[in-house]
């Protein structure tokens, strides 16, 4: 019988079988022959194994950080001073003083509405929904006056190195409205004038003021200080990643965040 210097694809117990029917020096050479082959087997399913994916390495706050959420927080005014403007079209300035009041009431709802969805908001610091923006209000409330509590400066703090950004939610939008278009329709009495120019100027005098009461709270000029006095309460949370080399590019995203804080503070 001839001997056999390897098999591909033979089970242990026929090469065994094959190196006992061979000479001395041949077997040595198949049993050879047969360990390269599992050392090749071996290398080769080492080198199909998947590696590990490379994870990404957050960046701490920046300056480019800084711009996104000014530019988050002036296009939310932005689009309340739009809808505010609108709404002075309906509530003109030439009318009786208790029916803009009322009007101002009724356009209200509709007004936090289209916010809310405009701004692309969805959770803040209490609520999830935009309903449970009203109906968990009261038990917001209730926290703000436990606010003195060290837990909550650390929470503050702690929301800050996580990239939370706090702006203008619906409910405050609504509260600045009523403000400035009742203050507006009381002192439209005294005007002198009520031609449309004067109508006109008196309108953007109005969406002016809204603009910068909006955005003044929504810059969180306190950061959480004094039970978080003026403090917006919608959330979006904002990420700057660096990806791994050879690419090593920055990237930055902001989104809403989808769900309040457990506990809310």
């Amino acid at each position: 019988m001839g001997c056999l210097g390897s098999k591909t694809g033979g089970n242990s117990k026929q090469s065994q079988r094959e190196v006992a029917s061979c000479p001395p020096h041949a077997a040595r050479n198949v049993e050879e022959n047969l360990a390269e082959e599992e050392d090749d087997e071996d290398g080769d399913q080492e080198a199909t194994e998947p590696e590990p994916p490379k994870q990404s390495h957050k960046l701490p706050w920046s300056r480019e950080a800084s711009k996104w959420r000014w530019l988050l927080r002036t296009t939310h005014s932005l689009v309340a001073s739009c809808l505010y403007v609108a709404s002075t079209w309906v509530r003109a300035p030439n009318l009786p003083v208790l029916l803009q009041f009322f009007l101002a009431l009724l356009l209200t709802p509709p007004l936090t509405l289209a916010y809310h969805f405009l701004s692309l908001n969805k959770a803040g610091g209490y609520y999830d929904t935009y309903i449970e923006m009203f109906t968990e209000f009261p038990q917001h409330v209730k926290d703000i006056l436990r606010r003195d509590a060290p837990q909550y400066q650390d929470e503050i703090e702690h929301e800050r190195l996580d990239g939370i950004v706090r702006t203008v939610n619906g409910l405050e939008t609504g509260v600045i409205f009523l403000t400035v278009s009742w203050l507006g329709a009381m002192l439209s009495g005294a005007r002198q004038s009520t031609g449309f120019a004067s109508d006109f100027v008196w309108r953007c005098i109005e969406t002016a003021v809204f603009f910068l009461l909006h955005r003044l709270i929504g810059g969180n000029m306190f950061e959480g200080r004094y039970y978080g006095l003026i403090q917006p309460e919608a959330m979006w949370y904002f990420e700057c990643v660096l990806s791994d080399p050879p690419t090593s590019r920055v990237d930055c995203r902001m989104m809403p965040v989808l769900q309040h804080p457990d506990p809310p503070y």
